[in-house]
């Protein structure tokens, strides 16, 4: 985790910075997890800094929290290092289009109290479509291109008989930013993307 955190650029360092300050004031019991939670009723009374954390909690600290942050460092520090080097505005729209997605999910299709799942499955999707040849391995011995990683979700949620929103949400909102950062311009020869940072002073 130090050694990740060490190399993390500065967006994803604030998210990761973010998410571990909340989940260990959350382990030492200092805060509770409801008063972070994307409570509609809270926001409605003004405690907007849940439209923050309720994003970026993860849960207390355990195996599988370590395991969640690792992952998650490792798909927007890629997408910060490498996709959108030198576009720091282009992550921000990306960060701030999955952000709002998510909202319009939770608030009127799926009412969840955390939705970082959510959130996060949009980036991971469009980090696969950006690093599609690169291998990811699972378990530790199954070993499969990054744009698989999808498709290999989806799977694990029906063989663990959990919802399908999250993965179909990631892949369905992650298709149409990439399909717009990557596939419009080469189609059209307009950046959309790119025009909508640049009026961003």
């Amino acid at each position: 985790m130090q050694d990740l955190l060490r190399n993390t650029p500065p967006i994803t360092l604030v998210v990761v910075s973010i998410s571990i300050g909340l989940s260990l004031l959350a382990s030492l019991k200092i805060i509770s997890p409801f008063s972070i939670s994307l409570d509609w009723f809270g926001i409605q009374r003004g405690e907007y800094y849940r439209l923050i954390t309720g994003f970026l909690f993860f849960g207390p600290i355990s195996l599988n929290w370590i395991f969640f942050v690792s992952q998650n460092i490792k798909y927007i520090s890629a997408l910060e290092k490498e996709s959108y080097a030198g576009k720091k505005k282009e992550l921000i729209l990306l960060i701030v289009y999955t952000w709002i997605c998510t909202l319009l999910l939770s608030r009127f299709v799926a009412k969840m109290s955390y939705a970082a799942m959510p959130f996060f499955s949009v980036l991971s999707y469009v980090w696969t479509k950006k690093h599609r040849d690169q291998i990811f391995v699972a378990f530790g011995f199954l070993h499969f291109p990054a744009s698989y990683l999808p498709v290999f979700n989806v799977v694990v949620a029906v063989m663990q008989q959990q919802s399908l929103l999250v993965p179909i949400f990631g892949i369905l909102v992650g298709h149409i930013w990439w399909f717009i950062d990557d596939v419009v311009p080469g189609l059209t020869g307009v950046d959309l993307i790119r025009k909508i940072a640049k009026t961003k002073k």
